[in-house]
């Protein structure tokens, strides 16, 4: 499978290689593709030159390194060494996650006995965990014809695997590729390298952008609101959750006002979810989290 560029831009020009490993220009913007995969950055160059190890061994890991990927990775990262313009080390302080333990998907699960306090606390959350809402929320929305849904930071794919019936274009975009390539495991997915702080969709592309637990992370909330605004289409949604809602101090009528700012209208909003992180049997979090639903106007 080969992305869709156009969901990305207008304008675009194959410099070289092809549509499975080559470098295009998308509205006269780098693009590397590996293997289908898009690396959709502001230097993705430096990108493959700081985490070229990682990227080789990510592919690898999911059966998808031959010897065109591998050729045309390495001319970008002798590129990033060799380019007085191009400084890869600029990428490493954004530790990209190779190694996140969730990008591996779901760890040892801890059941406590029934006469354990934790018991019913970890039913309930489990009975219904964020992913269900959110994928249920999804469903809610009014439907028309070929929605194309795009699911940023999607981890270990718990959620993708539930848009995946609510999409006919499901589009996952991470800025880590072993999350991008686990996530897409059996999903009939269009996978993108991308960082929400730099946002690649083209305009009026998306018809629904789902983000858990991804905008208390981003440089600029701010900034990725309006991203999203511009990249929905008129009547398009925007499901969001949050463990931290510094951007507008967790206040619903701030929240109201950002988002109208950006145009967007506050549709759905709730804050009494919890939200269970497993990472061992014996380290457990639990976060009170806020769902927000927002419709482009």
């Amino acid at each position: 499978m080969t992305f869709p560029l156009g969901l990305l831009g207008v304008d675009i020009e194959l410099r070289s290689g092809d549509a499975r490993n080559g470098i295009y220009l998308v509205d006269h913007a780098p693009v590397v593709v590996l293997d289908g995969v898009p690396f959709r950055l502001s230097d993705p160059t430096a990108y493959i030159g700081a985490c070229f190890d990682e990227i080789v061994a990510s592919f690898a890991e999911h059966g998808r390194l031959d010897d065109a990927l591998l050729t045309l990775a390495r001319e970008e990262r002798d590129r990033a060494v060799h380019d007085p313009f191009i400084d890869a080390s600029a990428i490493a302080p954004t530790a990209l996650d190779f190694t996140d333990g969730e990008t591996q998907g779901s760890p040892a699960r801890f059941d406590p006995d029934a006469s354990s306090p934790l018991a019913p606390l970890l039913e309930a959350i489990r009975a219904e965990p964020l992913e269900a809402v959110l994928a249920k929320w999804v469903g809610d929305l009014p439907r028309g014809d070929e929605r194309t849904i795009a699911e940023l930071g999607p981890g270990a794919g718990l959620l993708a695997r539930r848009l995946a019936t609510h999409a006919d274009t499901l589009v996952l975009a991470d800025r880590s590729l072993r999350a991008l390539l686990t996530a897409g495991d059996d999903l009939a997915a269009e996978l993108c390298i991308m960082d929400a702080d730099w946002f690649g969709f083209r305009d009026a592309s998306l018809d629904v952008i789902i983000a858990q637990n991804v905008i208390d992370l981003l440089r600029a909330p701010f900034a990725f609101l309006e991203d999203v605004s511009r990249a929905l289409r008129p009547g398009g949604h925007l499901i969001l959750s949050t463990p931290d809602p510094w951007a507008w101090r967790g206040e619903r009528e701030v929240l109201e006002q950002l988002l109208s700012e950006c145009g967007l209208t506050l549709r759905r909003f709730e804050d009494d979810r919890l939200w269970l992180r497993e990472h061992s049997p014996r380290e457990l979090q639990v976060f009170r989290v806020q769902l927000v639903c927002a419709e482009r106007t």
